[in-house]
């Protein structure tokens, strides 16, 4: 017995390639992936000249098309407790230090608000998501 297959193909660009167009296709689209590259590389320069890469626990980049920045969230190992800290890798300015013994969040002028681990964590949590 035999089994005979056969497969329809488009020919041209694959599946890949097509997925990649209809959502670079989109209006505003295009626009937000030129902005993650652009805010991978920054955040690569910062993490670099800053020293995170070396002496952080570990950080991630993230642009939110929401906010439309570019954060990094940066973790450290502190003498009592772990410290999550967020940054506008542009700016390269605080936004968020996140630990069991200090919390807060800072305003476009730089002032420093105190508030909970939970509510500076879902602070963070906001940005590295939307």
């Amino acid at each position: 017995m035999s089994v005979l297959l056969f497969s329809c193909q488009p020919q041209g660009k694959n599946k890949a390639q097509r997925s990649v167009e209809k959502v670079t296709s989109e209006p505003g689209r295009t626009d937000d992936w030129a902005r993650m590259r652009e805010c991978a590389a920054q955040a690569e320069r910062d993490a670099k000249s800053v020293g995170w890469d070396k002496d952080a626990l570990g950080w991630e980049n993230h642009y939110s098309s929401k906010y439309e920045r570019c954060f990094v969230a940066v973790s450290w190992a502190g003498p009592h407790d772990l410290t999550e800290e967020l940054y506008d890798a542009f700016e390269r300015r605080s936004l968020a230090t996140c630990g069991d013994a200090f919390a807060a969040t800072v305003d476009a002028d730089g002032a420093s608000t105190p508030v909970s681990r939970l509510v500076c964590d879902d602070f963070i949590r906001d940005r590295m998501a939307h």
